[in-house]
């Protein structure tokens, strides 16, 4: 089922632009802190089809896909050159992150969203509809993570 999304998406919009989406995404997600931090653009609108996919995704994420976002963008992050050499993390670590966090954007936008996914592409574009949908799930993530009671001690 994957494999036939991601075939009808790459033939609606063309392999190399989609791959090329894809890049923008990941280097976007590197700014959901910002998001996170930030109220909630979507939350201001008039419903739409960005709204139907954001509540799809925030249906369809597990505690286990928060810690995915957050050890992806933890690796990113940790490769900023003004942090302490000691907080970098291996590029074996950084593969494998950006592994996990390929198979969830493909579950969230090819399986579990399918529907909406294409709804939100068709009225919205690619990268509105992929915009609105992770910086929820970053939300969301950050909120998984924060009611953490070992996160919550350290940051008090």
């Amino acid at each position: 089922m994957a494999h036939r999304a991601a075939r009808q998406a790459h033939s609606t919009l063309g392999y190399e632009r989609w791959k090329g989406i894809r890049m923008k995404l990941l280097r976007q997600l590197l700014v959901v802190g910002a998001i996170v931090a930030a109220p909630s653009i979507a939350a201001a609108q008039t419903p739409t089809q960005s709204d139907a996919l954001t509540s799809c995704v925030v249906r369809s994420a597990t505690q286990e896909d928060s810690v995915v976002l957050m050890r992806w963008l933890f690796i990113a992050i940790s490769r900023h050159p003004d942090l302490p050499q000691n907080v970098r993390v291996g590029d074996a670590e950084g593969l494998a992150a950006n592994r996990e966090m390929g198979a969830l954007v493909n579950r969230m936008l090819f399986e579990a969203c399918e529907a909406e996914t294409r709804a939100a592409v068709v009225a919205h574009g690619p990268e509105a509809a992929v915009e609105a949908v992770f910086g929820t799930l970053g939300e969301k993530a950050m909120t998984d993570l924060m009611g953490n009671s070992d996160v919550m001690a350290s940051v008090i």
